[in-house]
């Protein structure tokens, strides 16, 4: 018995979680190493937190966050709950730290206690601030080319109509090259919006959103054929950029009467065109920003593509098929015959 309480202990000081072990009436009874070590790098001395009340603390207290996870902890002690979990701020003397904070039940004997954990999540949660200001960075940047860009380029187009009996074919080249910096701008617009954060990613049919976006584009003569359907999870503004662009990029290389062609994949989907296919000699820098072989194309099409495959954890490439243009997004890990899981799973009939 003894032994076994030693290698309890000896166990709990192993872990870099700060550790305390509360009786029902919210009494601390046992800590670990990481706890009692943090508590003399605040001042305390080592044993100091035994036989205090955790939950007479957090009532002394009297603070919001305190009052809740005085609550939460009491649910957990009484049985009325399985677990609580709190996310903290508690900066030291020069740094800011934040802590995720655990309580469990435990039954010992027919006795109830609650196990309390303490992590420290500072590297993730400052992950996550750095995360934010370059999505505010994003926000801004996308401001200043929805607005402060956009705004010159529609008066720069009005005064043509201004130049009378100016060179008409001047007209239609300065038109076209305003029109080109509007279509970069969208383009540009919708890569940086793939790098924001986005909301909460929802189930949706590939076929859907692909009926959907090619309905909402000027397709000529162009036809879209979906042979199968497959439900993907994804961020839906996103993913209708992802298909948009790989569409527009089958029309403009290919021309107003190709076929795009929709379909599901053993690890994901693919959208193939019947033109005739990518030069090996651009494959490399397909999806590099800024990228053309097109005398009208941005060159941020298809790394809006794949920017946006990034975003949804996703990966897609172009497929050596022989004939058109196939980019293949993988969804889900592959599994072939030839994989490790059909050795783990052999299914094959024994030998005669």
């Amino acid at each position: 018995m003894n032994r076994t309480l030693t290698l309890g202990a000896a166990a709990l000081d192993a872990l870099s979680l700060q550790v305390t072990i509360l009786r029902a009436d919210g009494v601390i009874v046992q800590t670990n190493h990481a706890w009692r070590t943090f508590g003399v790098e605040n001042g305390l001395a080592t044993d100091a937190t035994l036989g205090m009340n955790y939950l007479g603390v957090c009532d002394a207290d009297g603070g919001d966050e305190s009052t809740e996870i005085a609550d939460g902890v009491r649910a957990v002690l009484d049985g009325e709950s399985d677990e609580f979990v709190f996310e903290y701020r508690c900066d030291g003397p020069t740094d800011r730290r934040w802590f995720l904070m655990r309580a469990t039940p435990c039954l010992v004997d027919g006795e109830r206690y609650g196990v309390v954990t303490h992590a420290d999540i500072t590297d993730r949660k400052l992950a996550e601030l750095e995360v934010q200001r370059r999505n505010d960075e994003l926000r801004n940047l996308v401001h200043l080319l929805a607005h402060d860009i956009r705004n010159p380029l529609n008066i720069a187009d009005g005064w043509l109509s201004e130049l009378g009996d100016a060179d008409p074919a001047v007209v239609d080249r300065i038109h076209t090259s305003l029109k080109r910096i509007d279509a970069i701008a969208d383009d540009v617009l919708a890569l940086m919006q793939s790098e924001i954060a986005a909301t909460e990613p929802t189930e949706g049919s590939i076929a859907d959103h692909a009926r959907d976006v090619w309905e909402g584009m000027d397709t000529a003569d162009a036809t879209l054929v979906v042979e199968a359907d497959r439900i993907v999870t994804c961020y839906p503004k996103l993913f209708d950029h992802l298909l948009l662009n790989i569409f527009r990029n089958a029309i403009h290389h290919v021309g107003s009467d190709v076929t795009v062609t929709v379909g599901t994949t053993d690890c994901g989907f693919f959208v193939a065109d019947d033109g005739p296919g990518i030069p090996e000699e651009d494959r490399d820098r397909l999806f590099e920003p800024g990228y053309t072989t097109h005398t009208e194309g941005t060159g941020f099409g298809l790394a809006i593509v794949d920017s946006v495959a990034a975003k949804h954890g996703w990966t897609v490439e172009l497929a050596d098929v022989g004939s058109g243009a196939r980019f293949e997004v993988r969804t889900t890990p592959s599994f072939t015959s030839n994989g490790p899981l059909s050795e783990l799973l052999d299914v094959s009939e024994p030998a005669d």
